[in-house]
């Protein structure tokens, strides 16, 4: 936005945290709530896999974990909430003191400052609110599950472990084994499905960071009668060298350049930089972690690579298997983390899952049928973690300035 502008971007993003829930109302709140739910059906109910993310967090998070359920939210959850629900959380978590406003670009800064005193100084002092300090979950045995999925067209392989929290302890190098997996063109698994055996039409791997904890990934999507038993034994072999075999130098050196060079190549532009700042405000607590984050990038090491493979990679995880389905009648709505035609169903009730790639020689298998959410690009700034609960203490009104600038403009919030 243009410079001379930031002061009505600053008056339009104080309106909205101090005076927005005046004009709740049941009418307002049901126009925002159809909103939301034809989000989810765009975006979650009605593409391909958009079922396999409800499956894959389901397998992973017990009932009352944050991250059990996608923060689109369940169709039953969106129509039960009320006004009094909406104005609870917004009271309780969408507060000064529990938000950050970043402003990057050309600007003064005494004047930028004088300018967020005059729109938010006026805002009553309210205490941060408690957040919940949630350890990774554990499985006690791999959950593997078979979904039917009439949007998709291809065979699915998805493997999930939990993993370190964003810039965590061991998060770093599961970021450089997830490119040296899943890189196109030169990953290992990558060279070994699409490109030698040639049964894959795409490969990937990321490690999905996030608040509490994170999750390591691994995705195949099959050629059209290709057999998964053996995709799947590929996989376990390649999984298994890892465990054994640190990575080599050339790969180390050749993700921490790539990883290097796009987090300076993000810094580009200005919307880059308020991310990156923001990014690292939320989950360091330090706006200038970038050097820190680059130390530690730098520091990895092939045998730390392969010490944090077997700290998380040997556990149970969750192995879901998606199948193309014929297209029911209706395009489903999805009512819950499993959504419509997904059969849950414990391991060796139902599905078969290959043997260890050690005794795999000549053994034919019967065909068995995985996603996550976004790709395995390097990772952006993450929106702050919402705890499940809405209940929140009155929050006095603000005494509202009484002029409006005349500019427009936008400020970032976190």
């Amino acid at each position: 936005m243009p410079s001379h502008q930031l002061e009505t971007a600053l008056w339009l993003e104080s309106d909205r945290m101090g005076y927005m829930l005046d004009l709740l109302d049941e009418k307002s709140l049901a126009n925002q709530r159809d909103v939301v739910r034809n989000e989810r059906r765009q975006r979650y109910d009605n593409v391909p896999y958009g079922r396999e993310r409800f499956a894959v967090a389901e397998a992973l998070y017990p009932e009352g974990h944050p991250y059990r359920y996608l923060t689109i939210g369940r169709h039953e959850d969106l129509e039960a909430a009320g006004v009094a629900d909406v104005q609870g959380f917004f009271r309780k978590w969408y507060v000064p003191s529990n938000a950050t406003l970043t402003i990057a670009g050309d600007f003064e800064p005494e004047q930028a400052k004088a300018l967020v005193q005059k729109w938010f100084g006026t805002f009553p002092t309210l205490p941060q609110p408690a957040h919940q300090q949630i350890g990774t979950p554990a499985l006690t045995q791999t959950v593997r599950r078979e979904l039917d999925d009439p949007f998709a067209r291809l065979y699915r392989i998805h493997y999930a472990w939990h993993s370190p929290p964003r810039l965590g302890g061991g998060d770093i190098e599961l970021e450089v084994l997830a490119d040296v997996l899943g890189s196109s063109g030169w990953g290992r698994l990558y060279k070994a499905l699409v490109l030698e055996d040639k049964s894959a039409q795409s490969v990937s791997a990321y490690q999905g960071g996030a608040g509490h904890s994170g999750t390591f990934h691994v995705i195949v999507d099959l050629k059209p009668g290709q057999d998964p038993v053996k995709a799947e034994l590929t996989i376990r072999r390649e999984l298994e060298k890892i465990l054994r075999e640190p990575v080599s130098d050339a790969e180390l050196k050749r993700v921490v350049v790539g990883t290097e060079s796009s987090f300076v190549w993000g810094l580009e532009d200005v919307m880059g930089r308020v991310e990156r700042l923001q990014y690292f405000n939320h989950y360091a607590r330090d706006p200038g972690y970038a050097n820190t984050y680059l130390q530690r990038l730098r520091a990895v090491t092939p045998q730390r690579v392969r010490e944090v493979a077997n700290q998380w990679l040997v556990k149970p995880h969750a192995e879901i298997l998606t199948k193309p389905a014929a297209p029911a009648a209706g395009p489903p709505e999805g009512t819950g983390p499993k959504g419509p035609g997904a059969s849950a169903k414990a391991e060796g009730t139902g599905v078969k899952k290959p043997a260890e790639a050690g005794d795999a020689a000549g053994k034919k298998k019967p065909a068995a049928d995985a996603a996550g959410t976004d790709a395995a690009a390097k990772k952006k700034p993450a929106a702050a973690d919402k705890p499940a609960d809405a209940a929140g203490a009155e929050k006095p009104a603000p005494k509202k300035p009484a002029d409006k600038p005349a500019d427009a403009a936008a400020a970032k919030e976190g």
